[in-house]
């Protein structure tokens, strides 16, 4: 019978009458990919060599410098946050309290050994296995209060800045780096730089060599992701985006404020790591970050509402959102092709291009992605194109809990 619900398929929704859910699936989609692009330069930076160029120190003002004062300006920290609240946010959608979580430990699972495979090969600076085991985490925590779960946020948060700025303080008070010192580093980077050219073989145990060293990172870093996906989990509990959704106001107010509270810290931050402040002040200038990066992540995050509301923005949220629903494929291609030009995997030009050609291939790179994701939305009516990595994960951990519409208009 024409209209009719088909047992055991949830009932259609009509193009533009979009239920709570969707919306929030479609602003959650948008996020994830819009936090993708900003992810690009900074993990492109670390394949590529770019970043150990980047100190005021080591010549190529232009060239070299700004870009990277660029990408820890605007872009480090705030996007891996993002990233991560939307995390949080989608378990809050697809797992709600009380639910069994059999079917995302065997995602996890898979998403676990996806990245580890993904670290030894291609990057080993890889975060899926972190978000693997986070992940674990708010499945023990799914059932905790909002209150507490803001307070272990924050109480998380204040333990990564503190860890951060105390051994920014020892770094300090150790004195500024001496030229044996400089010295000793460059060394290091040319050595390195130098097996990153060779081939696969000596490529993929550099890998392996240099995950121990992120896996230190990892756990550094912790603390601040695991405090994203809990504000995240909180905030899809209550329908965050939707209420964001439609007060411009609020909007407008969280982006001043974010700006202003969180560009100062920002730029302190890239002047300690890139200069003219000396190297001993790098770790104070990530602890100043770690503080900037939640007020910019949110700032971004409005930001990105007001532009919904435009025509014109309206049809670039669409484009983020369809490749948001993507977003594994195109982390893992993003990895692949920056291996592929800059490691013995491929061409090996690592620490031979500047910050700036860098930063125009992520720009291209994004672009072509956002196009295929879109070109590929088009031509299935139902949904988007599973990439090879959703579909791997999908099939060990089963259908998503959210159900996905189509490539229609975006409401936020």
């Amino acid at each position: 019978m024409r209209g009719a619900a088909v047992p055991g398929r949830p009932r259609a929704v009509p193009r533009g009458d979009a239920s709570p859910a969707l919306v929030r699936t479609r602003a959650i989609d948008a996020l994830r990919g819009f936090a993708l692009a900003g992810i690009l330069p900074v993990n492109a930076f670390l394949l590529s060599g770019a970043h150990r160029r980047g100190h005021l120190g080591d010549g190529g003002l232009w060239a070299d410098w700004l870009p990277a004062l660029l990408v820890t300006t605007v872009l480090e920290m705030k996007f891996y946050l993002l990233f991560s609240f939307v995390f949080g946010y989608s378990f809050a959608l697809t797992l709600p309290r009380g639910h069994a979580p059999a079917r995302h430990v065997r995602r996890l699972v898979a998403l676990f050994a996806l990245g580890a495979v993904h670290a030894v090969v291609l990057f080993p600076g890889d975060i899926l296995t972190t978000y693997a085991v986070l992940g674990v985490v708010l499945i023990l925590v799914r059932s905790v209060s909002a209150r507490t779960l803001l307070w272990v946020a924050g109480g998380l948060l204040v333990l990564f800045v503190g860890v951060l700025l105390a051994i920014g303080l020892w770094s300090l008070a150790l004195g500024p780096w001496t030229a044996a010192d400089i010295a000793a580093v460059e060394a290091g980077e040319r050595a390195l730089a130098g097996r990153y050219q060779q081939g696969p073989a000596q490529t993929i145990l550099e890998n392996a060599r240099m995950s121990g060293v992120y896996v230190v990172g990892g756990l550094l870093a912790a603390p601040d992701i695991l405090f994203a996906m809990l504000c995240g989990l909180v905030a899809g509990r209550r329908g965050l985006a939707e209420q964001v959704a439609r007060q411009p106001a609020l909007q407008r107010r969280a982006v001043l404020t974010g700006l202003a509270g969180g560009l100062p810290l920002a730029l302190f931050a890239a002047v300690c790591t890139h200069g003219p402040l000396g190297r001993e002040w790098i770790y104070v200038g990530k602890a100043a970050n770690a503080v900037s990066a939640p007020l910019l992540a949110a700032a971004y995050a409005a930001g990105l509402f007001l532009l919904w509301r435009s025509v014109r923005g309206k049809r670039l949220c669409e484009a983020l959102a369809v490749t948001g629903r993507l977003s594994l494929t195109h982390y893992l291609t993003q990895s692949l092709v920056m291996a592929s030009l800059f490691t013995g995997l491929g061409l090996g030009l690592y620490g031979r291009w500047s910050g700036a050609a860098v930063l125009g291939l992520c720009v291209a790179l994004y672009a072509a992605q956002v196009w295929i994701s879109v070109l590929s939305c088009g031509r299935v009516p139902e949904r988007p194109v599973r990439g090879p990595a959703e579909w791997l994960v999908s099939l060990v951990g089963g259908s998503r809990g959210v159900r996905r519409d189509g490539p229609g208009a975006l409401r936020p």
